[in-house]
């Protein structure tokens, strides 16, 4: 089981294992936020979300980083007594065997477009094939879900296959699109 940590970039801090937070919750609940995401199909209260956030740190799978933005962006160090502003989360999902992670994200809706997502997304994939020795990463979502797609060819992803009409979202056919790197 990887034994992860705390992750610091030049304006975020990935918390590993946090608790449940009202604002996730909130936008976990949000049927045109979570539009992409299979989580539209739940309903979830904050006993939901910490049920599943303990679950994932008995069990170690999958890692759950809250994503926090830094006081003004200063780099304040992951120990110091600040109040952190969470904005979002990171979930991986490794497999050891074959070194091999599957992410996905979630941001509060105030954070789109300012390049937080892209921030964690690398900073979580260069800890874990650092640290860890994972090597393949991936992520798999609807073709219509354009804001990961532009992110993920921005870092160096390229996509590995397609599956047409997997999904049915609001009343329309889209393709599951699979991407992948693999850091070295």
């Amino acid at each position: 089981m990887i034994t992860a940590m705390d992750i610091s970039t030049q304006r975020l801090l990935l918390i590993l294992n946090y608790k449940a937070v009202p604002e996730h919750v909130d936008w976990l609940n949000d049927k045109e936020l979570m539009k992409w995401s299979e989580q539209r199909y739940r309903t979830h209260t904050i006993f939901t979300q910490q049920h599943f956030l303990d679950e994932a740190s008995v069990m170690g799978d999958p890692l759950v980083w809250d994503i926090r933005k830094k006081p003004d962006g200063k780099d304040v160090g992951i120990g110091a007594v600040v109040e952190w502003q969470s904005i979002g989360s990171l979930h991986a999902y490794c497999d050891e065997r074959h070194r091999r992670v599957d992410l996905g994200i979630m941001l509060g809706p105030l954070y789109h477009n300012n390049g937080y997502a892209a921030e964690a997304w690398d900073a979580a994939c260069k800890y874990l094939a650092a640290k860890h020795g994972m090597r393949k990463f991936e992520a798999g979502f609807a073709d219509g879900n354009v804001p990961i797609l532009k992110m993920l060819m921005r870092l160096g992803w390229a996509p590995e296959c397609r599956r047409e009409n997997h999904f049915i979202i609001d009343g329309e056919s889209y393709g599951l699109v699979q991407f992948g790197k693999v850091y070295r």
